[in-house]
């Protein structure tokens, strides 16, 4: 989406991060690949679903296995072209 947008605020000639600031979530390559290029939050979604899947299927193996508990995972912020410090007004 966030590419999306950073393309639907080029074509209406406004600059990136002149103007606007661009921010997505997830880390896609494709993010790395645009110019300018998407500051994003990357997570870790391998390390994620694995935990995800070994739950389920622990679940599935048994069904009084305790409900499970949240689970925190470090992001970290990508700083690339799409960003800049917001302007004084």
């Amino acid at each position: 989406m966030a590419l999306a947008f950073m393309r639907t605020l080029l074509k209406a000639n406004l600059a990136i991060p002149g103007e606007v600031s661009v921010v997505g979530f997830d880390g896609t390559p494709d993010g790395e690949q645009c110019w300018p290029g998407l500051t994003t939050v990357e997570q870790p979604t391998r390390k994620m679903a694995a935990h995800a899947c070994k739950v389920l299927l622990a679940r599935l193996e048994r069904a009084d296995i305790e409900p499970p508990t949240t689970v925190e995972y470090p992001v970290r912020l990508l700083v690339r072209e799409s960003t800049a410090p917001a302007r004084a007004v």
